[in-house]
């Protein structure tokens, strides 16, 4: 009763119940003590004295990681408002949870001599030491990560990251156009700062000549910036480049580099709910976020400085995160979309502390490729390049059928059907203008219609695949429209 109180009890209650198991565990060793006396000079106690004895006290010590737990969760519950919370975070883990873990550990050393094997208890106690054994995993997780947490969230020094606001209607190789950025600092696991910035901030103030390293981004311009520095599939190679470019053309340096992409946001949105912007007229909503945030940018409503909206957008997200009320339930629920989208590469991660970028990688968003090269015959990565300069991926509906045969020598044959089908319609344009007219903007033209989904998808294709594979036929598509690659950031060769 006690554990189910941890997470579904009220607050206290599942305190007031591991201290009342603990004085059930006192009781039982106080009437059982008859049964254990059985303590000589000359004789081992025998097996079932011994099993219960280390059953009694380990059922005292589970009381005790009981109320240690629920202590954890009532202060995790109740942070405090100013402070460092790094400090805060430490305490608990120094003063509950570390203490836990090693008396689960001395439990499951106690109950390792316990047999119960021939009583009516042996599969509840099976399922129990399982139980035990996934909860003793999770101390071990927790042990493992909080040093490498705590460096992230500035235990010791403030640390700065360059968030990349990535716009995923419009594909490059290592995620969406980037459109705008943010400069935060985490100082003792506060938000201490926090900048926004139109990407050609930056890239507008640069002019020394770099040239593009990939063949996509050359038909759509001849210097490579920051706005394009998402150029591999593997991110952390796309977020070095993107510190480098950002202190090249005179940023701050950074610790790391957090890429979020539209849908990302969009999924958040639907967590903290409708947000107040002071220049829209009306609440923006996870439904209306793509499309009002895409036209007003694109129609430059703001003459001055067409993304401020992004910036009125970040001001409000993080002045509901700040909302007391709404802390614990919101923070956890925000914890798990993040997660998410991190497994769907809409949220990457990556941190120059090699502690921290391991952290990141055991939780799946570092976005780090394995070593396609050492994985022997036995890979395919296609990815996607926008090549019109517009918003045409959003509807975009892709398709895509791999087959393999293999064959008694050994040998495989592949076969790959990618179908791409665009859903723009009559009805998507008058929806997008429908919903515009509710926020007060008729303004269309079509260049602007054009550049927001009603235009033709002009897309690259990189086919990665093992450096023996050959083309042996194709539909669709003419065998000598297909271009063959070779990438130096990867060390592998691709059809284009």
């Amino acid at each position: 009763g006690a554990g189910q109180s941890v997470f579904s009890g009220e607050e206290g209650a599942d305190l007031l119940l591991f201290e009342d198991a603990e004085k059930l565990f006192a009781e039982a060793k106080v009437k059982g003590a008859f049964l254990l006396q059985s303590e000589s000079t000359w004789f081992t106690a025998p097996a079932d004295v011994q099993s219960l004895q280390n059953l009694l006290d380990s059922g005292t010590l589970m009381a005790d990681v009981g109320q240690h737990l629920a202590q954890a969760r009532t202060a995790l519950s109740s942070l405090p408002e100013t402070g460092s919370l790094t400090d805060y975070i430490r305490a608990i883990s120094e003063g509950d949870i570390e203490p836990a873990a090693a008396e689960v550990d001395q439990i499951n050393a106690l109950l390792a001599t316990v047999d119960l094997s021939d009583t009516s208890y042996a599969e509840t106690f099976l399922e129990f030491q399982n139980k035990l054994s996934s909860l003793s995993d999770l101390f071990d997780l927790w042990v493992a990560t909080k040093e490498p947490l705590l460096t992230a969230l500035g235990d010791r020094y403030p640390q700065h990251y360059l968030i990349l606001l990535q716009n995923n209607d419009e594909m490059r190789l290592g995620g969406g156009f980037i459109g705008s950025l943010a400069l935060v600092e985490i100082n003792d696991g506060r938000l201490s700062n926090m900048e926004f910035h139109d990407v050609y901030d930056f890239d507008g103030r640069y002019f020394t000549h770099q040239e593009v390293p990939v063949h996509e981004l050359r038909s759509l311009t001849s210097e490579w910036r920051l706005r394009d520095s998402n150029i591999s599939a593997d991110f952390p190679t796309s977020a070095e480049k993107a510190m480098w470019f950002l202190e090249e053309e005179g940023g701050p340096g950074v610790d790391g580099v957090i890429a979020v992409n539209l849908s990302a946001a969009q999924a958040f949105l639907e967590d903290t709910g409708p947000l107040t912007l002071p220049s829209l007229k009306k609440q923006i909503t996870a439904e209306t976020f793509p499309a009002v945030i895409s036209t007003l940018v694109e129609a430059k409503v703001n003459k001055e400085s067409p993304k401020a909206i992004l910036g009125e957008l970040l001001s409000a997200f993080t002045e509901k995160l700040g909302e007391h009320s709404a802390k614990p339930s919101l923070q956890a629920k925000l914890a798990l979309t993040a997660l998410s989208e991190g497994h769907k590469k809409q949220i990457l991660l990556f941190h120059k502390d090699p502690s921290v970028e391991a952290l990141i990688d055991s939780i799946g968003m570092s976005g780090d490729l394995p070593v396609l090269g050492e994985l022997e015959n036995d890979f395919f990565l296609p990815v996607f390049s926008n090549l019109g300069a517009n918003k045409t991926d959003r509807y975009m509906k892709t398709a895509l059928q791999h087959d393999t045969q293999i064959f008694e020598d050994g040998s495989m044959i592949s076969s790959v059907t990618v179908t791409r089908t665009h859903t723009f319609t009559d009805a998507t344009l008058a929806w997008l203008k429908t919903t515009l007219a509710s926020y007060n903007f008729t303004a269309w033209n079509p260049g602007l219609e054009q550049v927001l989904g009603k235009d033709t998808n002009h897309t690259g294709i990189r086919l990665y695949v093992p450096e023996d594979a050959t083309i042996l036929e194709t539909e669709g598509i003419l065998r000598d429209e297909i271009q063959f690659y070779y990438d130096p950031l990867e060390d592998l060769s691709y059809y284009y």
